[in-house]
């Protein structure tokens, strides 16, 4: 035991550690002092660990969905899993990656986990590295949507909304020409 708190002590300082037993750790001079040092350091190491997490999980889903790699996005979920659930506050959070990490081993078929790890982007453009999240993608078809149907405001019928709904994919490809040939030209 004194063997392993003198390593502690020679790689960390002995002002860095917990006093929770003042002999050991030679604080009794400056308890006070010690115990703000720790505390200081804890936040940091605190604040550095949620930057760091935030930065791998950011890095993730935008490299990763704008190249379709659904195994790095389920790796950083199971890593907020353990995040989530030591925070007291986010239990919602936890309980659907929890969720989505029993469908992805046990709940689903394998055809169905497949298509669920696989099926979280989608390219509108057919180039590499150029997917969008499938929920952004579904949030830009609603907005367009009701875009043209605000458009209609006394001709609101259900025939014009299926007109504008069976429209929008055609659209989209005008304004993907449209914006194509400004750029060429």
């Amino acid at each position: 035991m004194d063997s392993i708190d003198a390593t502690m002590r020679a790689h960390m300082g002995s002002s860095l550690m917990i006093p929770h037993c003042p002999q050991v750790h030679r604080l009794h001079h400056y308890p006070q002092k010690s115990l703000m040092i720790y505390v200081q350091l804890s936040d940091w190491c605190s604040l550095m660990d949620h930057g760091l997490l935030y930065m791998n999980f950011t890095d993730a889903t935008c490299t990763c969905i704008a190249e379709g790699d659904g195994d790095r996005i389920m790796c950083c979920w199971k890593f907020l899993l353990l995040h989530f659930y030591t925070d007291r506050g986010s239990s919602k959070y936890a309980l659907e990656a929890l969720y989505l990490q029993l469908q992805q081993q046990a709940i689903l078929s394998p055809r169905q986990g497949y298509r669920q790890r696989w099926n979280r982007s989608v390219n509108n453009h057919g180039v590499g590295g150029s997917n969008v999240p499938i929920d952004l993608e579904v949030e830009y078809d609603n907005n367009s949507i009701k875009e043209g149907i605000r458009k209609l405001c006394p001709n609101l019928t259900h025939a014009a909304v299926t007109r504008v709904a069976c429209m929008l994919p055609v659209a989209r490809v005008t304004v993907q020409c449209s914006m194509y040939q400004r750029s060429v030209i």
